[in-house]
């Protein structure tokens, strides 16, 4: 079952993050969503609150509010990287 967190951009707008999902288009694996985008009939009550979830597969990458880039306004959405910066060679 998948890992969906709730977060939001620092202009409010609310963003659904999927973690380790294996069709992410991010190397991550993390796929950022609109929770209320290609709604599916299922959801999950979250502290007494159903939140229903996108099925499609669709990665967001800019905020709809701001126009901001997910990974740098949402602290829940930046990118990691396991692999170490490349050193320049000369």
């Amino acid at each position: 079952m998948a890992v969906i967190i709730q977060a939001k951009c620092e202009c409010g707008e609310q963003i659904s993050i999927e973690l380790n999902c294996k069709l992410a288009s991010r190397k991550d694996g993390k796929r950022p969503f609109y929770p209320d985008e290609n709604v599916e009939p299922w959801s999950f009550v979250k502290d007494g609150e159903r939140i229903h979830y996108s099925q499609d597969g669709v990665t967001t990458f800019r905020c709809r509010g701001c126009g901001g880039w997910l990974a740098d306004t949402v602290p829940e959405a930046k990118f990691e990287t396991d692999a170490p910066a490349k050193e320049n060679q000369s």
